[in-house]
């Protein structure tokens, strides 16, 4: 158990301030940093449980993974295992039931109380939502009225992705948002993802602070915006945008290079342009993940103004303005996950009542003696 003070502004770490982010969970949020992550969850009692664990990330451990358009991929299954874990184990604090252990590599998660099942069902459900289940409805929508006498007109048999790549990539990337836009509004409309969206705000704001080099404290976090441009929504959006580029390009090339493709069965297409979809999926996440760290580093160009608005519009649905006790907790993950040194080799747990000011010294984190022990 440790009961020492974790210096807030001491960025043990070694984190530029443009890579430090996280995501939201219950009642709590997780921050990553170059040297691991931190967990900090609302406790029913009132008090935070902050969790420090160093976390060995793939761009760490294999150089060819840090190259541009494949460390993006990288990070993301990264995040997957990690966040995967992460939520677990806020569900199991906020239920007041002592928390299991939580992962220090990919491998590790993917050992970890089902976690492997968690983020392949979840990669699954992705799958059928944003990818067969948009192309069904495009080819629907193909199959009779304006779309079908369009493509006749063009001189084509249909309106396919055969025939017509970008039209129909376009007409599907336009259903996958709105399948975002309706399924992101309506498990908003749930008190507890409600009460994550806040927390999901109360993070970008706890990061912006740290960018803008404030005090690290409830009122300066406070004054920052709750949209952000390094955010999973931001790459979301990015992602759809992009799909619909690489999918048109992708199901050119397949007309093109395999013989009367058009004329093959159309189960036998489907699958086809599916696997071709699939194996594009890390060149779109690689790309999109450039493109935020371009944009993040010149926000005020108007060329990434256009590129960041979708995701930021979007991100009006996936936020909700925080209170102070979000903000407080956003704060305590950052400050923990900035604090953990390299070469940390063990797992550092704190009850913490909350952020105080200590001999004028800008923040830091005071360490409750709890009642109880700690995981």
């Amino acid at each position: 158990m440790n009961h020492t003070p974790i210096p807030a502004l001491q960025n043990r770490s070694a984190t530029p301030r443009q890579e430090a982010g996280g995501l939201a969970l219950l009642d709590g949020v997780m921050i990553r940093s170059r040297t691991g992550y931190a967990v900090a969850v609302r406790r029913p009692g009132g008090s935070v449980l902050v969790q420090q664990v160093p976390y060995a990330a793939l761009t760490d451990r294999f150089a060819a993974l840090r190259l541009p358009f494949v460390r993006g991929f990288a990070g993301l299954l990264d995040l997957m295992v990690v966040g995967t874990r992460a939520l677990f184990w806020s569900a199991e604090v906020r239920e007041g039931s002592r928390p299991s252990r939580l992962p220090r590599s990919l491998a590790d998660g993917l050992r970890t109380g089902g976690v492997a099942g968690a983020v392949l069902l979840s990669a699954l459900l992705m799958v059928l939502v944003f990818l067969v289940l948009p192309d069904a409805l495009a080819a629907l929508a193909g199959m009779a009225g304006p779309l079908a006498a369009w493509a006749g007109a063009h001189g084509t048999l249909g309106f396919s992705e055969e025939n017509h790549p970008f039209a129909f990539n376009l007409l599907a990337g336009l259903f996958r948002l709105a399948v975002l836009v309706v399924y992101v509004a309506a498990i908003g409309l749930h008190p507890d993802i409600r009460r994550v969206f806040a927390f999901h705000g109360a993070e970008h704001m706890a990061v912006a602070d740290f960018e803008a080099r404030g005090s690290l404290t409830v009122e300066s976090a406070a004054t920052r915006k709750r949209l952000h441009p390094r955010c999973g929504t931001m790459f979301l959006a990015l992602s759809l945008l992009l799909a619909v580029v690489v999918f048109a390009a992708t199901d050119a090339l397949l007309a093109a290079c395999l013989a009367g493709f058009p004329d093959w069965p159309l189960l036998a297409r489907k699958a086809t342009t599916l696997a071709a979809h699939l194996s594009a999926l890390p060149l779109i996440t690689g790309c999109a993940w450039e493109t935020i760290r371009l944009c993040a580093a010149r926000p005020a160009a108007p060329w990434a103004r256009a590129l960041l608005w979708p995701g930021l519009t979007l991100q009006r649905l996936t936020t909700r303005a925080p209170g102070p006790a979000e903000v407080e907790v956003a704060l305590l993950a950052l400050v923990a996950a900035l604090d953990i040194e390299p070469g940390l080799d063990v797992q550092e747990s704190h009850v913490v009542r909350g952020l105080h000011y200590v001999d004028e010294t800008p923040q830091r984190v005071r360490i409750q003696r709890p009642t109880e022990s700690l995981p």
